[in-house]
């Protein structure tokens, strides 16, 4: 029968072929973090704003009060910062898992006799070569590739997650950035100390909003 256990020295030479699969996909997965790591910034780069330029035109106006707001909404924008760098991390490192999880059950479907073809999916490819029956202690290895593959899907979703909420807190960051930068704007340019007043609540009723 094709389906037939290959010779010994076959099944030798598979071992050895798998091991440097094995070895290149290690390689690739180190490679990838290595990139990564050289590439994108550990620490979140946070956005300056000038603080509120002193010796305007206009007397009385409620500079300290716009100060505290100001540093209120910074710290806002840059909790919002960090927030999307962790997730953004938080994803690639998830990637990362789910790249080593995906390569295991490729390896595990080679070694047990199953040739990988271009569109397979590895966990289906591990099943149908248990099911064959050419290995032994297949209940086992069932559990293994299934719980591999549950894992390996786990690590998609959750990333897809991860990345979601990374753009969310950009866009929540990028929000409290324009709201600063107008706000300031506004109170520079306001001519009477009741409109800059105005400016004051109404920002740190907007900063509240997006805290």
């Amino acid at each position: 029968m094709s389906d037939s256990i290959p010779p010994s020295s076959s099944r030798i030479s598979g071992q050895y072929a798998l091991w440097a699969v094995g070895g290149l996909l290690l390689a690739a997965l180190g490679a990838w973090i290595l990139i990564t790591l050289a590439s994108a910034p550990l620490v979140p780069h946070l956005p300056q704003i000038p603080g509120l330029a002193r010796g305007g035109a206009v007397s009385g106006l409620p500079t300290r009060e716009m100060e505290d707001a100001l540093d209120r909404a910074k710290q806002a924008m840059y909790a919002r910062h960090r927030g999307a760098h962790a997730f953004a991390w938080s994803s690639r490192i998830v990637d990362w898992i789910g790249f080593g999880l995906t390569s295991a059950i490729t390896l595990i479907a080679g070694a047990l006799g199953r040739v990988m073809r271009p569109g397979d999916d590895p966990a289906a490819a591990a099943h149908e070569a248990l099911a064959s029956g050419t290995t032994s202690s297949s209940r086992r290895w069932v559990t293994i590739v299934g719980v591999i593959a549950a894992l390996a899907s786990v690590m998609i979703g959750l990333s897809s997650r991860l990345q979601s909420e990374s753009q969310r807190e950009m866009d929540q960051a990028e929000k409290l950035r324009l709201l600063i930068v107008t706000a300031r704007k506004d109170f520079i340019n306001a001519s009477t100390p009741e409109q800059a007043e105005t400016i004051v609540s109404n920002f740190e009723a907007e900063t509240r909003k997006n805290e």
